[in-house]
């Protein structure tokens, strides 16, 4: 296939299920919906719904993994799951030393 004749198949395409999606909304009174653009596009997505990503630090994803595993070591020693809070633990140990914390 050519591009011309790639792109004129994906128009195709896209009015077909667009078609179909209006079709379904207006047929469906439980699907009462009238949002504008702006009021669900969240400020994390592009006009897409894809996750828009920003530079992170190393060091901040290192601080969010120990917050998560010593609410993960709290967890087990609440439930007296002393055998998984040991593992946890030196998981905490090993990324301090790692990473000079």
């Amino acid at each position: 296939m050519t591009p011309e004749e790639i792109e004129k198949l994906s128009d195709m395409i896209a009015s077909k299920v667009l078609d179909n999606l209006h079709f379904q909304f207006s047929n469906d009174p439980s699907m009462n919906v009238t949002l504008e653009t702006t009021e669900f596009m969240h400020k994390d997505l592009d006009e897409f719904g894809n996750a828009k990503y920003t530079h992170v630090d190393e060091s901040e994803i290192v601080q969010v993994e120990i917050q998560r595993l010593n609410n993960l070591l709290s967890r087990y020693v609440d439930n007296e799951e002393y055998e998984k809070a040991l593992i946890i633990k030196r998981k905490i140990e090993i990324i301090q030393k790692r990473y000079k914390l």
